[in-house]
């Protein structure tokens, strides 16, 4: 869909250059859900700015107005830890094709996660393949369990040296 105004056309020129995220909510003009976060982005001349409005502020979130880049680049790792890993998978499956943000009116059904054609599903991985057995006629002979040495190793050389300071 087209942008609703010239803070939504701004927000998708800097969506376009990050790595996808799942969609923005539309709440009203200017005012976005991202993750748990309300968001209200406006217009300083050329430079888009951020402001967290939901949760407070004095919840820990972010209380001054940053650049909506910063925004992103501190609050996407957050809110989505497993974005550039779904960076990457939606990049491998349409090389030639770069996935971006969507924004979504907040009563509009879930979207997918990215703008694009639906990934393929997932298809099952192959049987693992047997083991060889020991014993006779397996090309392993006397390799059981009973092959293998008991006890500590016999050796006079202490192998590890404690950590300096361990043990005073």
């Amino acid at each position: 869909p087209p942008p609703q105004d010239a803070v939504e056309a701004a927000l998708l020129q800097i969506l376009q250059r990050l790595p996808p995220f799942p969609a923005l909510r539309r709440v009203r003009s200017g005012r976005y859900l991202f993750g748990r976060l309300e968001v209200e982005f406006l217009l300083r001349g050329s430079t888009l700015l951020a402001k967290v409005v939901t949760p407070s502020p004095t919840e820990g979130k972010l209380a001054e107005q940053t650049t909506a880049e910063e925004f992103f680049a501190s609050q996407g790792p957050e809110e989505f830890p497993n974005a550039a890993a779904m960076a990457v998978q939606a990049s491998l499956r349409s090389p030639g094709d770069a996935p971006t943000t969507r924004i979504e009116a907040v009563d509009a059904p879930m979207g997918s996660m990215l703008a694009g054609p639906t990934p393929p599903p997932l298809l099952p991985l192959p049987a693992p393949l047997p083991l060889p057995t020991a014993g006779p006629g397996s090309g392993f002979p006397n390799m059981g369990l009973s092959s293998l040495p008991r006890g500590p190793p016999v050796s006079s050389v202490q192998r590890f040296e404690p950590y300096p300071g361990a043990g005073m």
